[in-house]
């Protein structure tokens, strides 16, 4: 059963701040960082998508450090049939417990109004026959959201990833992904906000100021761009490595710009100019670490011959 079917919870295609993961992993949920166009100058522009290489390709078990960068893991291909779901698994499953719950609980309450009706007779107010309807139809949409355990989630198969290195160029961990979507499975970088479309990117040295992201777990934040970089120390992984990080400070201690399950959320500027993407953080989640886009999508190019644009925009 595909979407159309019936009324799904979902929507067909993910949008900037929607939660993936590889289609049988429940635990590991990442966020939907934006669509790209991939050209080699041959054949027609690809649209993918782009998130964090840790999203498509997690560690086998979960890490107890949820925000933290893993160990490095080698790059996926194409070739590895990896195939991603929208929304996660773990969003997914969630989603039915709470249908469930709801479900369970109305049924519990037009039981209840049932026998007060009767109890009441010819007695009973007309207002309690509109709660059993309001509670029936209440109850017809949980059964048909639950119908979305059957919904083919598929979005893509991933195509590329970097696996986990440090940027000659910029000095900084390099973690992407690309997703190859299914045709059906396309939309367009609109803020989740409905308030504008990302079109254009902005230079590594630019990165200065106010940051904003639209990420699966915390939604839309704003933090500071730390003006000063940071120099991270991974001693807990396979290699020695210490990077050079731009990190985003969160506004206030009561709102973090980013928590775990917002890995591959695309950082903007004020005026919605693609900065970065975020992949980490620290452990009192006040900062969280950003790859410039530019470091990114020249990696992209080194590695897989195919120029970067944003769709209806510029080259990256």
């Amino acid at each position: 059963m595909g979407y159309g079917a019936f009324t799904t919870p979902y929507k067909n295609a993910p949008e900037m701040d929607s939660g993936i993961s590889v289609s049988n992993n429940a635990w590991a949920t990442g966020t939907f960082g934006g669509y790209v166009e991939l050209s080699d100058g041959r054949s027609a522009p690809k649209l993918c998508g782009l998130t964090c290489h840790h999203v498509l390709r997690p560690p086998p078990q979960p890490s107890v450090m949820t925000h933290e960068v893993f160990s490095p893991y080698d790059s996926a291909t194409s070739s590895e049939n990896i195939t991603i779901s929208h929304p996660s698994m773990g969003d997914h499953q969630e989603s039915m417990r709470g249908d469930q719950r709801s479900a369970q609980k109305e049924r519990y309450r037009l039981q209840e109004l049932h026998e007060r009706i009767d109890m009441l007779g010819n007695e009973a107010h007309p207002k309690l026959f509109q709660q059993v309807d309001r509670l029936k139809e209440r109850i017809t949409y949980h059964e048909e959201r639950l119908q979305a355990a059957e919904v083919n989630r598929e979005i893509g198969k991933v195509m590329f990833s970097s696996g986990y290195k440090v940027s000659g160029d910029y000095g900084c961990v390099l973690d992407w992904g690309l997703i190859e979507l299914y045709p059906t499975r396309t939309g367009c970088n609109l803020l989740p906000d409905r308030s504008a479309t990302v079109t254009y990117s902005i230079d590594a040295v630019e990165l200065h100021g106010r940051a904003e992201k639209f990420g699966r777990t915390t939604g839309h934040t704003g933090g500071v761009i730390n003006p000063v970089d940071s120099y991270v120390r991974f001693p807990g992984s396979q290699f020695a490595l210490e990077t050079r990080e731009i990190v985003v400070l969160s506004e206030t201690r009561t709102k973090v710009f980013s928590e775990g399950g917002d890995s591959g959320a695309w950082v903007l500027d004020s005026v919605g100019a693609l900065m970065g993407m975020t992949w980490g953080g620290f452990t009192c989640r006040q900062g969280t670490f950003v790859t410039p886009i530019k470091a990114i999508t020249d990696d992209i190019r080194s590695q897989t011959g195919h120029n970067v644009r944003l769709p209806d925009g510029y080259l990256i």
